[in-house]
């Protein structure tokens, strides 16, 4: 019995889902200034400004184009897996899924992490974490257990408060579990609205302070300039370098791009017919794409040029006021001191605005990990069907946080690597997909637009490669997160897959025409009960009848079916081959094609034949030895044949007396 209900699929209007994927785009509001000024200090407004560029210029085209080639909401990841077969092909796809669960927990981590710096910067709340801190060490004197008592003397403010919020984020999971219900929308518009708003406020404020008092303007200009005469002949390409090295470690900012390709199929599209609707649905997802970076980027401008000119450099240290919450202390201490008639309660309410849009912005990642993740491994048969009835894999992914939390110590610094690199790498996977995609149509004029595209984003190719190693010579540490989560998607696959194999997994026939449709529903009700496997190329049918007539002692009145089997993609899980069915000299033949197992498709053949009657199913000795069979069955769906007809029919049916005989000779 299933413990989780399916994922409502809810659609709205593209604002609605602006909304929803605002909590990503815009939650990062919180930390974004904090990050830019600490990788390029005074330059941070024109590191910001270059990272705007990129986005503008070559992200959002990205995903224009992989929005129009991928509208069901899985991505690059997949396009690539529904355009490119082979097992070298879902090898590529688990690896960037495990990138892609690599943002998504990463996200869910940085956004706790975060939240936890702008409760404890809160000057309301300093007593009452002070008593929750001495509270905890009294417990962890009292207990008994060493080990225990070690690791709650270990937790340090920042990361017992990162936990307290990553837990307390997974109650969002009870108003979430379902997916994005029209009470997730309105609880995410509220939220979002409030926090622009909020935002916009003091960024208002804030600019309207420097055009009336541009002291820290002409401060700003003089530093870059005093820099810019210590670096001499060189002062230009010594900003250009700072800001070109800043931008990998500003890349997070574009997780918000790979969480809207998962909430596109929410979007509410009008037409009469399927294709119209998807044509419809795409133009308005670019809407989306097009308002969140356009609103992005003027909101990323504005605050890191506020907040590189009215923070000092004190404040701006890790462990001062302004660290990783630099909007938050512009709201709590510049305002109220430039400005008598804001209210002290600001600074609390923008707070509390940052911790919940944080948190939900958290949650609503998971919610997108598990329409993404969980349903590739299903449809690549690597997940138990409990594990995915159950949301197994969602319930490890929120367990991981915990355990990334404590292993980059609630650090936003330490994060904010292994989120950009993630990030760049699934940016890499949505160009190569575009360039891919874009064939050389019929027409000159066609083929000519096609090559610039093509050009375009072969170069855009070379930039997001450019920034992912420079994620990797800055961030080393970030990769090993992502290969930890590589590596434990790719063992678990192929335990599941290998459990798997002796599942039936066939989801019926398609007929190469009517003559086959009705010369198989014929045959099913007939009196064959001979079923007799046959590889086309080593002996002719005759043949092959003559000598299993011989060896198997059939007489020659019992009436045989030949079945011929051609192999498609082996590596995909579910079956549903062509069949077509024709008769040679009088002999009956199945000829099945585009097969992912031999074995799979002469159990359900048999199964079929079956009908309450006696079947036997006659098979010839193999030549390939036991292991040589076995591996050519897992990986190409091909050795082994007689004994896994016989495990997957014993699965199939439990009856004895109901499954088929398998004769050998």
């Amino acid at each position: 019995m299933n413990r989780t209900k399916p994922t409502e699929t809810v659609q709205a209007p593209w604002p609605w889902i602006l909304c929803l994927v605002g909590l990503d785009f815009f939650g990062m509001l919180a930390y974004q200034p904090s990050i830019a000024l600490s990788v390029a200090r005074d330059l941070a407004p024109l590191a910001t400004a270059l990272a705007v560029a990129f986005t503008l210029l070559l992200v959002l085209p990205i995903y224009w184009q992989l929005v129009a080639i991928a509208p069901e909401g899985r991505g690059a990841v997949g396009y690539l897996a529904g355009k490119i077969p082979g097992w070298r092909t879902k090898t590529v796809v688990l690896v960037l899924l495990g990138f892609a669960a690599t943002q998504f927990v990463t996200t869910k981590s940085l956004a706790a992490s975060d939240a936890a710096e702008h409760l404890i910067g809160n000057p309301a709340w300093h007593d009452r974490l002070a008593g929750i801190t001495a509270a905890i060490a009294r417990f962890g004197a009292a207990v008994e257990s060493d080990w225990l008592r070690g690791f709650l003397a270990s937790l340090d403010l920042q990361l017992m408060v990162s936990l307290v919020v990553a837990l307390v984020g997974f109650a969002f999971w009870a108003v979430l579990r379902h997916g994005f219900t029209r009470l997730v929308l309105r609880i995410a518009a509220i939220l979002v609205a409030a926090y622009l708003v909020l935002t916009a406020f003091v960024l208002c404020v804030c600019v309207a302070d420097l055009a009336r008092e541009p002291e820290p303007i002409a401060r700003w200009a003089d530093r870059i300039t005093h820099a810019a005469t210590l670096s001499g002949a060189g002062a230009l390409r010594s900003i250009a370098g700072v800001c070109l090295w800043a931008v990998p470690s500003l890349a997070f900012v574009l997780g918000g791009f790979e969480m809207s390709m998962v909430v596109v199929p929410l979007i509410q599209a009008r037409g009469d017919s399927p294709l119209e609707r998807c044509n419809d649905r795409i133009r308005q997802a670019r809407k989306l794409l097009t308002t969140a970076a356009l609103a992005m980027s003027l909101y990323l401008l504005t605050s890191s040029f506020a907040t590189s000119l009215l923070i000092s450099e004190t404040d701006r240290l890790p462990g001062a006021a302004a660290h990783n919450r630099a909007l938050a202390w512009l709201a709590h201490a510049h305002l109220p001191q430039q400005y008598p008639w804001v209210s002290p309660w600001l600074g609390s309410t923008y707070d509390l605005a940052t911790i919940l849009v944080l948190t939900l912005a958290g949650a609503s990642v998971m919610v997108g990990l598990k329409d993404l993740v969980p349903s590739f491994l299903l449809q690549f048969g690597m997940e138990f069907r409990w594990a995915h009835r159950v949301g197994a894999t969602v319930l490890i992914f929120n367990a991981v946080v915990l355990v990334i939390v404590v292993w980059f110590d609630a650090s936003v610094d330490a994060l904010r690597g292994a989120l950009s690199t993630s990030v760049l790498v699934l940016l890499a996977a949505a160009a190569f997909a575009c360039r891919r995609d874009l064939a050389g149509p019929a027409s000159l004029e066609q083929r000519l637009v096609s090559l610039l595209r093509r050009r375009y984003f072969a170069v855009g190719l070379l930039l997001v490669a450019g920034a992912l190693v420079l994620s990797l010579l800055v961030y080393p540490r970030s990769l090993l997160i992502a290969i930890a989560f590589v590596v434990a998607i790719l063992a678990v696959s192929i335990v599941s897959r290998s459990v798997r194999s002796v599942e039936l997994r066939h989801e019926g026939f398609e007929f190469a025409d009517d003559e086959s449709r009705f010369l198989w529903d014929t045959l099913r009700y007939l009196d064959f009960r001979v079923l007799v496997p046959h590889r086309p190329g080593r002996r002719s049918l005759e043949l092959k009848e003559e000598s299993v007539r011989r060896w198997h002692r059939l007489p020659p009145e019992t009436p045989v079916v030949f079945l011929e089997a051609e192999m498609g993609d082996p590596s995909n899980f579910g079956c549903r081959p062509k069949m077509r069915v024709v008769q040679d000299q009088g002999r009956v033949v199945l000829r099945i094609s585009g097969c992912v197992s031999v074995a799979h498709v002469v159990s359900a053949v048999a199964l079929e034949l079956m009908r309450n009657r006696d079947m036997e199913i006659h098979f010839g000795w193999s030549d390939d030895s036991p292991m040589k069979a076995n591996l050519n069955f897992v990986l190409f769906g091909q050795g082994n044949v007689p004994w896994m007809v016989r495990e997957i029919l014993r699965h199939a049916e439990p009856d004895p007396a109901k499954r088929p005989r398998i004769i050998m000779g």
